[in-house]
């Protein structure tokens, strides 16, 4: 075998690699989605902010590339956890088919976008996004879970000067148009807003459906939720 040809197969190896690990990475993401609408609105957030460029022109893709995009992970521990507490976050585990590695659950949660230039700010701060389906949050004891949480971070040195978030529900107006069901979104929304939340917006089925693969289209949308959580 040339020497050519084993380069080419040894490259071979480490793309497959690197590609099995990404995708694990992103169906661990997805899985915690409880609808196809969901999936498709989180692959089109990824998508835009893997892809984005200044000037959404793909003529200068690797000089213009905008965010740098991670995976967020979670490692559950059961230190000091006993009996409801430990419970939930069993069927929380058992639900979402956490992995067990070194005898804790370990899972990929989420992803982060963050701004590809340093000394973002006249003081050096830059911008993250974190990006999180099927948020579960507890507020005055009640369980909330919503379908997509955007958090906007203000960074220096890794360290958090600010932070703004938004709810995002995509299952849209029909859903919603019981008036029992509307009261209580209200007090939803009521409940989030007052820890923090900016807005909470709702996107229908064919809303997030009509969304175009091309990244242009995609700007506009991603930007109406950029705009309401700019810092």
């Amino acid at each position: 075998m040339s020497t050519e040809r084993k380069i080419e197969n040894i490259t071979k190896k480490i793309e497959n690699i690197c590609l099995n690990k990404f995708q694990l990475k992103l169906n661990d993401i997805l899985s915690f989605c409880e609808s196809k609408i969901e999936k498709l609105m989180i692959l089109q957030l990824f998508h835009y902010f893997s892809n984005y460029t200044l000037g959404l022109s793909h003529d200068y893709f690797d000089e213009m590339q905008y965010y740098n995009i991670d995976f967020i992970d979670r490692w559950i521990c059961f230190d000091g956890c006993i009996g409801e507490e430990k419970k939930s976050l069993m069927i929380h585990i058992e639900k979402y088919k956490y992995r067990w590695i070194g005898g804790m659950p370990f899972k990929y949660i989420g992803f982060k976008a963050l701004t590809n230039f340093t000394g973002y700010g006249e003081n050096g701060e830059y911008k993250e996004f974190e990006v999180y389906p099927q948020y579960e949050i507890e507020i005055a004891d009640k369980a909330y879970r919503i379908d997509i949480v955007i958090k906007l971070n203000l960074k220096k040195d890794d360290k958090v000067l600010k932070s703004q978030k938004i709810a995002i529900e995509c299952d849209g107006y029909d859903y919603h148009k019981d008036p029992i069901k509307f009261r209580e979104d209200k007090i939803r929304e009521r409940a989030l807003k007052s820890i923090g939340f900016k807005d909470v917006l709702r996107y229908s089925g064919s809303e997030i459906y009509s969304i175009d693969d091309d990244l242009k289209k995609i700007h506009f949308t991603v930007q109406e939720i950029v705009n309401i959580i700019q810092l």
